[in-house]
């Protein structure tokens, strides 16, 4: 079945290597028809701002030592870490219950409820 197209995701910065968007952008895609996400229509993807000298999307921090990127969807106050495998965490500050697989139907099994206090990320906060 193929991924669902009109949801925008937004590189921040832009510029940074671009010719890694397109993997990350099908990843976000993967991601997205969870119904945690699926009312959102906007992503934004965070670089990891500790490796300013050599900015990278893919990082580990302090809280996630399994390389990942960190995104926000839309309409959704907690980030999420997706891994290269397309797995994902939702709130990956909270203790892990594990990575998230995307599964058939409607199964959910995801952690919300946590405010941010910024949109910023800096890769180890």
């Amino acid at each position: 079945m193929p991924l669902p197209t009109n949801l925008d995701v937004e590189f921040r910065p832009s510029s940074t290597l671009p010719n890694e968007q397109p993997a990350i952008i099908d990843l976000c895609r993967r991601v997205w028809v969870h119904p945690a996400f699926k009312s959102s229509k906007t992503v934004s993807v965070y670089h990891c701002k500790k490796l300013m000298r050599n900015p990278t999307w893919w990082h580990t921090n302090a809280h996630d030592r399994r390389e990942h990127i960190t995104v926000r969807f839309n309409l959704r106050t907690e980030r999420a870490h997706i891994y290269r495998d397309g797995t994902f965490t939702v709130n990956p500050r909270r203790p892990a219950k594990g990575p998230m697989v995307l599964k058939s139907g409607g199964d959910e099994d995801y952690d919300t409820v946590s405010e941010l206090s910024g949109e910023e990320h800096d890769g180890d906060e």
